[in-house]
């Protein structure tokens, strides 16, 4: 690598190709640290990486840290938040002077991934996930995450990830819309395998749970057209976190926002009459939620 003068630290940063034609730079006097280059993400089943040098490589599952309080940007000169501030600052190498070692990237999965997983029971209250007298995606059990954000931004600088756009709906990928599984079914007639997306991450409650429309949730839709709301995702609780989930999330404690990097898998049981929830979390990072009695509509 080719460094102009010996004089003077750089600042690195790496994404992978889907991010082309995305990028945004600032403008030229923004701040030393990147804030105002930023890249596009949405709501889809692409995949986006950002990296960066890491302190404490040795230790960085341990230690790496995502800050979502500290927002503000660069607007110019040196009007800029502090480099410890926000998204994942505390854990970047910020400066690299000239030299001959490796410069070492880690790179980060920078949306969440989201998989519901779908169940029923045996007996006489057991829903209907699949109707093989229908054709094509009719066949098959709907969701759709609901009052969502499904735009965002990237500081290239932190890796801060910031909601863009209004909220809307979305609807997730079938679980045979991904080489992860051969069937719709991990067991048949009764749990599906994982319908899933990546996620701009964002806070699941908004303005303290103000109104109806403060709160994302989910919407399953059964194939004879019975629909299950979870109207609160926010107050689904973790039923197991990974040992390297870290980010403030506990087990048994509420998910109440999505971070970058983490894995969220929600386990919707469906009944005639109601629904029953769970949620795991894990890092990539991986979160598992449980608990939650969801009547049809």
């Amino acid at each position: 690598m080719f460094f102009e003068t010996n004089y003077a630290s750089y600042h690195f940063r790496m994404t992978n190709e889907k991010t082309d034609n995305k990028i945004h730079l600032g403008p030229g006097s923004s701040g030393p640290f990147g804030e105002a280059d930023y890249f596009d993400i949405d709501t889809s089943d692409e995949d986006i990486w950002w990296g960066a040098p890491m302190l404490n490589t040795e230790t960085l599952k341990a230690t790496l840290k995502y800050d979502y309080e500290h927002t503000a940007s660069v607007t110019s000169g040196t009007d800029y938040t502090s480099p410890l501030d926000g998204g994942f600052s505390s854990s970047i190498h910020w400066g690299i002077a000239a030299t001959e070692s490796p410069i070492m990237f880690t790179m980060l999965h920078i949306k969440s991934q989201i998989d519901v997983v779908l169940k029923t029971t045996t007996g006489s209250d057991a829903v209907k996930l699949y109707d093989e007298t229908k054709s094509g995606v009719d066949r098959y059990a709907k969701v759709k995450v609901v009052r969502a954000f499904k735009s965002g931004n990237v500081e290239l600088g932190r890796g801060m990830v910031k909601t863009s756009g209004s909220t809307g709906e979305y609807v997730m990928k079938l679980p045979t819309y991904n080489s992860r599984f051969s069937y719709y079914f991990a067991t048949a007639n009764e749990a599906t395998n994982a319908y899933w997306s990546y996620y701009v991450p964002q806070e699941l409650v908004r303005n303290s749970g103000a109104n109806a429309d403060d709160f994302v949730g989910i919407e399953i839709t059964t194939p004879d057209g019975n629909v299950y709301k979870i109207n609160q995702l926010s107050e689904i609780e973790a039923t197991a976190v990974g040992s390297e989930a870290g980010q403030g999330q506990t087990n048994g404690g509420f998910i109440t926002r999505w971070l970058p990097n983490h894995h969220y898998t929600y386990t919707f049981t469906l009944k005639k009459t109601e629904v029953t929830a769970t949620a795991t979390v894990t890092k990539w990072n991986e979160v598992t939620a449980d608990k939650e009695d969801v009547t049809i509509e």
